[in-house]
């Protein structure tokens, strides 16, 4: 977690909880260095180093909610859903309307990161999962794994934004999946191509709009987001 404040509440958290877990405060990403985060106070899940992108995506989001709230309104009339609609286009205003604030936080790879917490993991020691949601840094977290840590791992589970709204991908020079043919479109591509070379299976699913133990996820297919499993060949569960 890159940003202090965020990282600061994680260990208070984690604290009662298990002393096997640690907080790192840094950002993953492709190389050491430092990063500018826009930070929100009032909704710390939201900051991000693309604050451009983060706004047309916003907007996507509203512009679509208000078509959803309008089918609803025609079909169906007042109910839940109806109700949970609104509530999230509330959220979404909210969202556009906080500012935030620029922060520079350090950024680091996850091989460096697990060479710093050696006292905690073994370097030989198997990595059973690892699960990335960086907020479209999946690629530069992907691509900060040395060749060695690669052999160790079984499973990696990704979070990916296909391409951020209104941008060009940020890593064009990266390598692509080796089946041009590929439906895939590029971000996406790219990253199950990376995997691929790194001797996993993949399998992705796009995430879809829908409602677990009464919440309501909206996710417009618009958005283009995407889980990415992959397992090592030969791994059987």
């Amino acid at each position: 977690e890159p940003i202090r404040e965020t990282a600061q509440v994680l260990r208070e958290n984690l604290a009662s909880f298990s002393e096997s877990t640690r907080c790192v405060e840094a950002g993953v990403s492709s190389a050491n260095g430092t990063g500018e985060f826009r930070y929100f106070p009032s909704m710390p899940g939201e900051s991000t180093m693309h604050p451009r992108s983060r706004e047309t995506q916003v907007g996507l989001l509203e512009s679509k909610i208000n078509d959803e709230i309008r089918t609803l309104r025609e079909e169906r009339g007042p109910d839940e859903l109806l109700q949970a609609m609104e509530d999230i286009k509330a959220q979404s205003r909210l969202q556009m309307k906080e500012k935030g604030v620029d922060r520079e936080c350090r950024l680091a790879t996850l091989s460096t990161i697990l060479k710093q917490q050696r006292a905690f993991f073994s370097p030989n020691e198997t990595i059973d999962l690892l699960k990335i949601d960086v907020e479209g840094e999946e690629l530069a977290a992907l691509q900060g794994i040395s060749e060695d840590d690669w052999d160790r791992i079984d499973r990696v589970c990704v979070e990916v934004l296909n391409r951020n709204p209104g941008q060009p991908d940020r890593n064009p020079g990266a390598p692509r999946a080796k089946d041009p043919s590929s439906s895939l479109p590029s971000r996406l591509h790219t990253i199950c191509g990376l995997l691929s070379d790194h001797g996993f299976r993949v399998f992705t699913s796009q995430s879809q709009t829908s409602i677990r133990d009464g919440y309501l996820s909206f996710v417009p297919k618009e958005l283009e987001l995407h889980m990415v499993y992959a397992r090592k060949r030969g791994l059987i569960d």
